[in-house]
């Protein structure tokens, strides 16, 4: 068995190089965990960005159907369509 002072050294040895492992993996997991972070504001504003594109879609789809239900209306209300259908 080694003497108490070289077993310290040992021991500090191992432990500072364990710890020196512990470092690299903690760096390595922070990385990897910040990158799946911009991935996931990149998903996120994709996502909104569909978001606004339908609700677009859906402003002028409401708005075309809007105009032609005005302009079936006027098409009933006018003098001729009124003519037509009393004789």
């Amino acid at each position: 068995m080694l003497p108490r002072k070289q077993r310290f050294k040992v021991w500090a040895a191992l432990s500072v190089l364990g710890g020196w492992f512990v470092g690299c993996y903690a760096l390595v997991a922070y990385r990897l965990k910040s990158d799946d972070l911009e991935l996931m504001e990149r998903e996120v504003y994709e996502e909104l960005q569909k978001k606004k594109e339908v609700e677009r879609f859906l402003a002028r789809q409401k708005r075309d159907q809007e105009i032609s239900k005005n302009q079936i209306r006027e098409i009933n209300t006018s003098p001729s369509a009124t003519f037509s259908s009393e004789l």
